[in-house]
């Protein structure tokens, strides 16, 4: 959910010629096409792992809180219509009876439409690096949105044949700094330093 948050203020900056201060950006594993995404998460053995932990997750949380949305309910202070919510057995569910209520979506669809990053690409104007994984559960390799991104000059993709969402683990003992770690670091001095030569070059 970061990434696509980063992508909508980047685009958001852009439309509205609001200067963020950003010298650059780094997204990881970003779920391109949300519906591709859900679709994934709804297949095999998906659904009874990822999607299953999450969802109960977040219902859990609503459960333990049941009297706090109970009273907002009553109160029309919340649009979230607690039994149903709590109830979900999907991601998607979750979607349809929390996020979409609580910020004014119709529906699925109307919320995918709008927050789907692959759609705010052409408007992005910062320097924007995408880090993804061709293994990556969320977002599977004909999702990935290569076409797009080579229209617009200010964003890269690296793409890997191994990494999964989030993973890109590497020897024996995956458990220290791995390529990741050192991918993010770098591409971030790598931000730094072409803001110090290019405001040396105007000095």
């Amino acid at each position: 959910m970061g990434g696509i948050q980063i992508i909508s203020f980047l685009a958001k900056c852009a439309k509205q010629a609001v200067d963020p201060h950003v010298l650059g950006a780094l997204v990881i594993s970003v779920p391109w096409q949300l519906n591709v995404a859900y679709e994934k998460m709804d297949q095999h053995v998906n659904r009874y792992t990822i999607n299953t932990y999450v969802t109960k997750k977040i219902t859990r949380i609503l459960h333990e809180n049941e009297e706090l949305f109970m009273e907002a309910e009553v109160n029309e202070k919340s649009p979230i219509r607690f039994r149903q919510a709590s109830g979900s057995s999907s991601f998607t569910e979750v979607v349809r009876h929390i996020t979409c209520p609580m910020f004014g979506f119709k529906d699925v669809d109307d919320f995918i439409s709008f927050a789907s990053p692959h759609l705010k690409l052409h408007l992005i104007q910062t320097p924007l690096v995408c880090l993804s994984s061709s293994d990556d559960v969320y977002c599977p390799t004909q999702a990935l949105p290569h076409a797009l991104i080579s229209q617009n000059g200010h964003v890269a993709m690296v793409t890997t044949q191994r990494g999964g969402h989030i993973g890109f683990m590497e020897g024996v003992w995956p458990f220290h700094k791995n390529w990741m770690d050192r991918f993010l670091v770098q591409t971030l001095q790598l931000f730094v330093d072409k803001h110090q030569d290019i405001q040396k070059a105007v000095s």
